[in-house]
């Protein structure tokens, strides 16, 4: 037995990680040395991330490579970590490069085959305009919603006359002569915007050129932060402004080409036309659109990711997340292709206090067992420190946003007392930390399908604010499980085809190297041809399979009805109700404030007992055997089949009980960490061994 005292147990494992805004007037007035010098006297992090505020850009290296430099040096003689969060250089944006948003319309020629129309970019969030130009016009006859007769479509684009144009507006003229009075004219217009085409080189040089210049600098972390494309209307416009835009770069539309075989251009008209009686076409073109495009973001997140290691060494900390608005029926699916699942990353992570079974999903996606949410709080500072308590218990970390933020309604984490509280909750968390567990046993895995999000068509009433199915309620569906107390992640239909999300060799249902016993899978509608096949091989194992929706046509707009059916005479088809699921057998946590983690281990945390400095008692069986104690913060707990401790960790220590039988105890109250491997122990105690000792150690038993 070897027993450690320390003045405070030390993190390990996993970083405590906190945003450091950068400002103009720090470097003006060289506060950054003494700024980090007071963050690590006073806050308990050992991973800062710089990010820049208030003008400040990191792509002007002039201005910020010697501070970087004194920073870097600075922190690691503190023994504090700093990590580079680097947002998109769009400033530099050329036509080459540049995005355009493509806007509809459509009129009738008049009695003489004459039109002149209008239109201005719109759908973009504050994006600098740099020019406006025809890009398709054809003529039809329409023969009903989204339909025209086969034989009358023309394209007249390059006949039509451009009277006017400007960064943000252009006019044309169409004269077709009296034989086509009446047609239908459905015009596209395309406005360039001072942001990248993903699929471009434009990012992925800009962030080349970025690591190259601070390679010099040992930085342990380089971050992208909400990296995306080009902001459109965000939610709070959306409800008067529909977006009824596209997205279209010219080194998009080669790898559209490349991947589907199908114009883009073509595609784009598709999504909103076909000829009567082709419904299977338009929906063949809307999945092939936001198929490709969800992949323009993830391209570059992997360069930085494969480059940076390169740069910096294998152990570089990557960050950060890629959720934006945090929703899957909002503007995201454009910007970020809601790929949130699918960021290079060590750790999971996200955003603002994204739902749990998102996390739990997205954690699952990802090689270490904590998922981080950047997170801050407005006004009061009880909402954090109540989160980060929650979160630790399902393995779950704060990257606190941020040190120094100093906007209206945002807490200031200078301000002392609260400081002094996140210290001690973090000091509990560490506990955790060095605990190292795994993920919380998920007992349900919910996939949703892809392709039924991003396509509304045929159902109108289901086209939201945003051009995309709004009727699935997804995240509510999943959100609605786990308040039941049902342990679920969510993840893509997306991950069948990568290979990730299969059916191992025990016939086991399997994400990622974690097992699951039950799946429900969310509108099957559009899926792809992998998906189906999946499905239908998950009927043929002894897991549980439930299905909400069905799918009448698969991914290339083609009948699936005939595969759909053999899948739903196996699986249990329900209409979506906590209810219906929990009936089918879904376990419920059974651990108040607390869960079970994959290995068998228990995690407990309560804040209250910390803000109260009052214990709380824990009762929980494991094994044949009942474990009892009380704990200030965090409790965890892992025995082997035998019931002989493994690791134990707890804040506010004072005993352990086995059965109604002391087996470990303590002369005072304190934090306690224990690791007990081939009958030897490696013990932590917080404080002076004249002070606290071991009065009793039982770990073992026959």
């Amino acid at each position: 037995m070897k027993i450690k005292y320390v003045k405070e147990i030390g993190n390990s494992n996993h970083p405590e990680i906190l945003y450091w805004f950068w400002t103009p007037d720090m470097i003006k007035n060289k506060t950054y040395i003494q700024e980090l010098e007071q963050i690590c006297k006073t806050m308990p992090f050992d991973l800062l991330f710089l990010t820049s505020r208030d003008g400040l850009s990191f792509f002007d290296y002039d201005d910020v490579v010697v501070p970087f430099k004194e920073t870097v040096e600075r922190a690691h003689e503190l023994g504090v970590k700093i990590g580079l969060q680097l947002w998109r250089n769009a400033e530099a944006v050329g036509m080459d490069d540049a995005l355009a948003l493509i806007v509809e319309g459509e009129a009738l020629l008049d009695d003489d085959g004459m039109l002149e129309y209008e239109a201005h970019t719109r759908g973009h969030r504050n994006q600098e305009s740099l020019k406006s130009e025809l890009f398709s016009v054809v003529l039809f006859e329409k023969v009903g919603a989204g339909f025209y007769a086969e034989d009358s479509l023309m394209d007249i684009t390059q006949q039509c006359q451009v009277l006017y144009s400007d960064e943000e507006r252009i006019k044309i003229k169409i004269d077709e002569g009296v034989k086509y009075a009446r047609y239908t004219a459905y015009i596209l217009t395309a406005h360039y915007h001072r942001s990248p085409d993903l699929f471009s080189q434009f990012s992925i040089n800009s962030f080349n050129d970025a690591i190259n210049r601070y390679a010099e600098i040992p930085f342990d972390g380089i971050g992208l932060d909400e990296f995306k494309s080009m902001p459109i209307t965000p939610p709070f416009q959306a409800m008067w402004k529909p977006f009824r835009e596209r997205l279209y770069g010219k080194a998009f539309a080669e790898r559209f080409y490349d991947k589907t075989g199908m114009d883009l251009k073509q595609a784009i008209f598709e999504m909103r036309y076909v000829p009567e009686n082709h419904k299977g076409m338009r929906i063949k073109a809307i999945n092939y659109y936001f198929d490709v495009l969800k992949e323009g973001p993830i391209m570059v997140e992997n360069f930085v990711y494969e480059y940076a290691k390169k740069v910096y060494g294998k152990d570089i900390f990557i960050g950060l997340h890629n959720t934006y608005h945090n929703k899957l029926t909002n503007d995201e699916i454009w910007e970020t292709g809601c790929m949130w699942w699918d960021l290079p990353r060590e750790y999971g992570q996200t955003d603002e206090n994204m739902s749990y079974p998102v996390r739990m999903g997205i954690a699952c996606s990802h090689p270490k067992p904590i998922v981080y949410d950047m997170y801050y709080t407005e006004g009061r500072p009880y909402p954090i420190y109540e989160k980060a308590m929650i979160d630790a218990r399902y393995n779950n970390r704060i990257h606190y946003h941020a040190y120094n933020d100093r906007r209206e309604n945002r807490f200031n984490m200078k301000n002392e007392q609260f400081s002094k509280t996140i210290t001690k909750i973090e000091q509990k968390i560490r506990l955790l930390n060095g605990f190292n567990g795994p993920l919380p046993k998920l007992d349900l895995l919910v996939v949703f399908g892809r392709p039924a999000l991003a396509n509304w068509y045929p159902h109108n009433e289901y086209r939201n604010a945003y051009d995309i199915n709004g009727g699935l309620f997804i995240l509510e569906k999943c959100q609605a499980l786990w308040d039941a107390g049902v342990m679920c992640g969510l993840v893509p239909s997306d991950k069948i085809e990568k290979g990730q999300l299969r059916i191992n060799s025990e016939k086991q249902i399997e994400y990622n190297g974690h097992v699951f016993d039950s799946i429900l899978f969310l509108n099957p509608e559009y899926a792809k041809q992998s998906t189906l096949d999946f499905l239908e091989d998950c009927t043929h194992t002894d897991s549980t399979v439930m299905i909400d929706g069905k799918a009448n046509y698969d991914f290339e707009g083609k009948s699936c009805s005939r595969q759909f059916s053999r899948i739903a005479q196996k699986a249990e088809l329900i209409e979506f109700s906590v209810d219906k699921v929990l009936s089918k057998g879904i376990k419920t946590n059974p651990i108040k404030q607390g869960c079970m983690l994959e290995d068998g281990s228990v995690v407990m945390t309560d804040l209250t007992s910390i803000l109260t400095n009052k214990p709380l008692t824990f009762k929980i069986k494991i094994n044949h055997h009942v474990y009892e104690g009380r704990y200030i913060g965090v409790m965890a707990i892992k025995v082997d089949e035998k019931g002989n401790i493994v690791k134990f960790v707890c804040g506010g220590f004072k005993e352990l009980h086995r059965d109604r039988q002391v087996i470990i105890s303590v002369s005072k109250n304190t934090d306690i960490m224990i690791n007990a491997f081939d009958k030897e122990a490696n013990i932590i105690l917080k404080g002076e061994e004249n002070h606290v000792s071991i009065e009793l150690l039982k770990l073992s038993f026959d």
